[in-house]
């Protein structure tokens, strides 16, 4: 069942691990995210990312953001 509050908190945190870990600024995060749809993919995977770890979901977040770029 999808709680909107735990996807926003997921949310947020990712979008935080992705500015910490690539240096990134907050505008340059929000495009990238904007761009490859990553709150539309993290909405659709919920089920599957509430449930791991903040670095495993940056990982697999990450691993979205590469595969989408190669079909851009």
């Amino acid at each position: 069942m999808y709680n909107k509050d735990i996807a926003t908190m997921i949310k947020i945190e990712q979008f935080e691990l992705f500015k910490g870990r690539t240096g990134k600024t907050a505008a340059e995060v929000g495009q990238l995210f904007k761009r490859y749809g990553v709150f539309d993919y993290m909405d659709d995977a919920y089920e599957f990312l509430h449930i791991q770890g903040a670095l495993a979901t940056y990982e697999d977040i990450a691993a979205y953001i590469r595969a989408q770029s190669k079909v851009s």
